[in-house]
């Protein structure tokens, strides 16, 4: 098992060898499946300015806002 995880980390090392943030990773998967930010706001109940800050790197991922979104995008 640990050189299958070890195989996966180098392939997603390949396909983007800069580290990304968080707001990074939600941005592109929000964009990926054509969700807006206020479609996002409407089921988490964070605003769609905190939500661009977090996207931003403006503001920083609390667990709940985490849970929340990451439920939201899927």
């Amino acid at each position: 098992k640990k050189k299958s995880n070890r195989l996966a980390i180098d392939v997603l090392n390949e396909l983007h060898p800069e580290p990304i943030t968080s707001g990074q990773a939600m941005k592109a998967k929000r964009s990926n499946f054509g969700i807006t930010l206020s479609e996002i706001s409407k089921v988490t109940g964070i605003s769609p300015n905190n939500l661009s800050d977090l996207e931003n790197g403006k503001k920083k991922f609390g667990l709940i806002s985490a849970i929340k979104i990451g439920m939201a995008i899927g």
